[in-house]
């Protein structure tokens, strides 16, 4: 059964309750272990499952009285039973399903295709413990680094990247090859470069080098023809005596002297596309001039089809020729990724498709199911538009054999694949809409044909949008050739209406002559619609705001978090924390201490992060001073107690939260932070050297790591239409329409060519450019399916919206190249009386229904302390120690204490209540009394020797006894071999505490000291001491 689930037609809806029809079916109650459901997200697979078992909850639930839902009239009618038989059914396949939830199999493809590899890891010959990475990307990078970095040592690969270079400095780019090099070998990732990179390898260096000379053999061959026809037409011209004047324009001979002198020359000017009927003269001419040009007539037609024929030759032998090098490199950096892989023990979830169809192809199903310890009667694959060539030949077997046999049962295997090629969006990844087209054409691999049922109704928008979206559509339909794609489109485009009436659409057209005039106008008409949005009532997370591009996205999230909390990919970026920035700089200072402008970003950084208005300029000069006391001096002057020395001694997480205690950066950590935290403590879990070797991983994923964002958090939604596939939004905004449609520059295939011609090798990988004129069929057929593919990409992005759409776009002329054009398009096609307006609307806003509001949860405190100073202690404290004044009293003292740690010498204490001030974290008053009390301690008579400047003090210095335990006094002064223990504490006296500072002297015996004094400070309103 195939379901055609054109966008919000309740896709999820039939999907679960065919599931749960074939669940229920009295056979047993284990039934579920013959089912498979996959899908190809995570979200997609916890969706559907929370779906299951709580549609199985709600059926054991009933009683006689209960009104039926939707699903419970569907299912009862499929299996003709009534409520309480459903709800019998049900209690026993929950019961069942909950105790062996292992074997409840809905799952992603790539999950299934796991299990698969594992089963057949053997055969495959890849070790039992391999382990499964999802960061491709990364290992490529790291490939590519380690190909370059054989620059001097490897003399041909050297001499290609050289050449690599110099090609990308002719067309504009970086003379850098790291960044071109890593676009070129991502693909290697793509399931359609798997067999022309496998005999890509197969190639040595020898063939490649041949081929690079046989290319250039034929360039220079062909050049030379071309020029050689060029002289012969401008002899013949000169042997009749013509010159340029005697023709018209005198376009021929001027095209012939510029192909002899070598020039670029264009082949499509309105005179070339029809030179059997072109006037070579014009009517004034001189009649001998005319008959001189009608006699040679016939033999310039000739010569002209010569030339072309030679210059379409000499381009591309010369695009081949300068493919040679990236596929030289593609090879270099294949043999390395393979080789990294292979040393790691990984496998990329990329691989998986074809490490399993080498293996399974050719083994019977019920060997799979042997070794797999399954056996699946019930398929049902969601998404299947999506779905590779080899990902569903891989299934085919099982499939077909579920297809063709019954069970004990006499119940015959089945087949339930649902999707849409409208909402095919991801070819780059393997993703393949033909298969779910032939399909639908009643193509199939099994022996019985498929059903097709469509979904025609749309439950997810309101009239007005739906409206819209079926009349765009089916017009833009009509762009596309006559075939499938067309079908698609003029067939399933349109959709019913739901019961939800009402809605808005609107077009905003205007004119920008440039990028400096586009974006502010974008920015500002997107802010109106905003702001016209929350006006009627919509929460800021009702709107979404949709791109085609990244940098599109990125240009929005940067003006509009101004003004508005947004979720956008790039601001949940990790890197973009100053405090993640801070952590970074700091671990980079581990081996590189001299490194003047990483301690720069690290102060920087930390100023940034307190909220200091001006960056001090005087510390940044102290900081960046050639000393190896720079960085302590100037964190000093902070009253911050930070030691390079010991932080180098710790391990990497250990190191993180060092610096977060050092800086009393507590207070400021959020999700960001936490988040890298986790990364770090993970890293360091599977890596040995993981201080070093962590910061060359985060340089590699930084563009990419980044945070998942709360369901609830009440901010715009800024994403690319990609992102935004299986969502929906009550209001969707997409700007930035003015995108080009098919960018052929950056669009490439692999081109198969005659092995016998070409030193053996079968194809190459060029830019869809180069066939243009070699090979016309597949050129259009390739932009007939990219054109298929951007208009999907749209319709993805437009059928988003549930009450209103809006579109705005810089293309006020109708054409095919972006899609604002193609709205131009639409309107004057259909809506022609509309069509000069700049400003359009369909329907009126709705009024959102009111929404019960999420109170958010406060984040929790973040606590780090010394691994050593952890000693849990229970204290059972009376009620009243609960009280208002006495947690005041309490936080006062905690307060104190933490201002003693930050303070070497009584001269810092000014500068710390300074800072303090600056910050506007405490009241003026709290300040002022904290600040007085302070003074009077520091000023003690007593107190005052040990505050001095010069005096050599340390403030809370972990002490590790002889018994390995850990202390800390608040503060050290030490003088040669004698030292005093001074402890401040904010309540009345207790024995104990002498205890305390014994404890501390004993430790300090074991490290040398003889002389000590020991100085209970008691800080209230008067100061005293215990001292002795």
């Amino acid at each position: 059964m195939l379901y055609a689930a054109s966008a919000g037609s309740g896709k999820t809806f039939a999907l679960v309750k065919r599931y749960l029809t074939q669940l229920l079916i009295p056979a047993a109650t284990d039934s579920y272990r013959s089912l498979l459901a996959i899908t190809f997200t995570n979200k997609a697979v916890a969706e559907m499952k929370s779906r299951i078992l709580q549609q199985l909850d709600h059926f054991t639930k009933y009683q006689e009285k209960d009104k039926l839902t939707a699903m419970q009239h569907e299912v009862c009618a499929a299996l003709d039973i009534k409520a309480p038989e459903l709800a019998r059914r049900s209690q026993g396949v929950l019961k069942d399903l909950l105790h062996n939830y292992g074997a409840f199999a809905v799952e992603t493809i790539d999950s299934f295709n796991h299990r698969l590899l594992r089963t057949f890891a053997r055969d495959l010959g890849l070790r039992s413990d391999f382990e499964v990475t999802t960061e491709a990307d990364l290992l490529l990078q790291e490939a590519v680094d380690a190909v370059l970095a054989q620059t001097g040592t490897d003399e041909f690969l050297t001499e290609t990247l050289v050449n690599f270079a110099l090609q990308n400095t002719e067309e504009d780019r970086s003379w850098d090859p790291s960044g071109p090099l890593l676009d070129k070998a991502k693909v290697l990732l793509h399931e359609d470069s798997i067999e022309p990179v496998r005999r890509l390898q197969e190639k040595s260096t020898e063939d490649l080098k041949a081929l690079t000379k046989l290319l250039e053999k034929r360039r220079s061959e062909t050049q030379n023809g071309l020029i050689n026809t060029a002289k012969e037409v401008l002899q013949c011209l000169a042997d009749s005596q013509l010159e340029v004047s005697h023709f018209n324009r005198g376009s021929y001979p001027n095209h012939m002297i510029k192909l002899r002198d070598g020039q670029v020359v264009k082949w499509d000017n309105k005179w070339q596309l029809d030179i059997e009927n072109y006037n070579f003269y014009t009517q004034k001419q001189e009649a001998w001039v005319k008959d001189a040009i009608d006699a040679i007539r016939e033999q310039l037609i000739a010569l002209f089809y010569q030339a072309k024929e030679y210059a379409i030759a000499a381009d591309w032998y010369q695009r081949l020729y300068r493919e040679v090098v990236p596929m030289t490199l593609l090879n270099y950096v294949q043999k390395v990724y393979q080789s990294i892989k292979d040393d790691q023990n990984l496998v990329t979830v990329a691989e998986f498709n074809r490490r399993i169809h080498n293996e399974i192809k050719s083994q019977p199903a019920p060997f799979i199911y042997e070794r797999l310890g399954e056996r699946y009667r019930h398929f049902f694959i969601d998404e299947f538009q999506d779905t590779s060539s080899m990902q569903w030949n891989n299934l085919v077997p099982l499939v077909d054999n579920a297809l063709s046999q019954q069970d004990r049962t006499d119940q015959q295997g089945t087949l339930l694949l649902v999707g849409d090629a409208k909402q095919s969006i991801y070819r780059w990844r393997g993703g393949l809409p033909e298969q779910f087209l032939d399909l639908s054409e009643g193509q199939t691999p099994f022996a019985i044909a498929a059903s097709l049922h469509k979904l025609r109704r749309n439950w997810r928008s309101r009239k007005e949008v739906i409206d819209f979206n079926n009349k765009l559509f089916k017009h833009l339909g009509t762009y596309l050739a006559e075939g499938p794609y067309r079908d698609c489109y003029l067939e399933q485009a349109e959709q019913e209406f739901n019961d939800k009436k009402g809605g808005q659409v609107t077009l905003e057209f205007f004119e920008a002559q440039n990028k400096e005039e586009r974006d502010p106008e974008y920015i500002d008409r997107v802010k109106t619609k905003i702001d016209r949005c929350l006006e009627q009532g919509y929460a800021l997370k009702d709107i979404c705001v949709l791109t085609r591009k990244k940098d599109d996205s990125k240009t929005l999230a940067q003006a509009l978090q101004e003004d508005y909390a947004v979720v956008s990919p790039d601001s949940l970026l990790l890197k973009e924390s100053t405090l993640v920035q801070l952590l970074i700089c700091g671990l980079q200072l581990r081996d590189k201490a001299a490194d003047a402008e990483i301690r720069v970003a690290l102060l920087w950084n930390y100023l940034e992060i307190i909220g200091t208005e001006q960056q001090n300029h005087a510390l940044l000069k102290m900081v960046s001073a050639d000393s190896n006391s720079a960085l302590e001096n100037a964190l000093n002057a902070l009253a911050l107690d930070f030691s390079l020395d010991h932080m180098s001694s710790l391990g990497l997480y250990e190191s993180l939260e060092y610096l977060i205690r050092s800086f009393k950066l507590q207070p400021y950590i959020t999700a960001y932070e936490r988040h890298f935290l986790d990364l770090a403590r993970n890293f360091e879990q599977h890596n040995s050297s993981a201080t070093t070797n962590f910061l060359e991983d985060w340089k590699k994923q930084e563009d990419a790591a980044s945070l998942q964002f709360p369901e609830n958090l009440d901010a715009i939604r800024l994403m690319t239409v990609h992102k935004s596939k299986g969502l929906e939004f009550p209001v969707v905004i997409i700007p930035f329409t003015d995108s080009e449609l098919i960018n052929k520059r950056n669009e490439y295939l692999w081109y198969s060519i005659d092995p016998e011609h070409y030193c053996g090798f079968e194809e190459f990988h060029l830019p869809i450019n180069a066939i243009k004129d070699t090979d016309t069929d597949t050129y259009e057929h390739f932009l007939e399916q990219r054109f298929f593919d951007e208009l999907n990409v749209w319709y993805v992005a437009l059928t988003r919206a549930e009450d209103q759409l809006h579109l705005i776009s810089s293309s006020t002329k109708a054409d095919q190249k972006t899609f604002g054009g193609l709205v131009r398009s639409y309107l004057d096609a259909c809506e022609p009386q509309r069509a000069d307006q700049n400003s359009l609307t369909w329907g009126t806003p709705v009024v959102p229904e009111e929404q019960q509001k999420v109170t958010e949860e406060a984040p929790s405190v973040y606590i780090s302390s010394d691994k050593s100073d952890n000693k849990i202690r229970l204290i059972a404290s009376p009620r009243d120690k609960y009280q208002k004044e006495t947690r005041a009293a309490q936080d006062r003292g905690n307060r104190l204490h933490l201002w003693l740690s930050q303070i070497n010498s009584e001269e810092e204490l000014p500068l710390l209540f300074e800072r303090l001030e600056v910050l506007a974290r405490y009241s003026r008053e709290q300040l002022a009394a904290d600040r007085a009390l302070l003074e009077k301690l520091i000023q003690h008579p007593e107190v005052a020797p040990y505050f001095r400047v010069g005096v050599e003090a340390k403030n809370e210095a972990a002490i590790i006894d002889s018994y390995g335990e850990i202390h800390r006094p608040d503060r050290l002064v030490i003088d040669a071999d004698s030292i005093v223990i001074i402890d401040y504490k904010f309540g009345s006296s207790d024995p104990t505490y002498r205890a305390q500072l014994d404890r501390y002297q004993d430790a300090l015996q074991q490290l040398g000291f003889k002389k000590f004094k020991k100085i209970l400070v008691y800080v209230q309103e008067e100061i005293e001491l215990d001292t002795w």
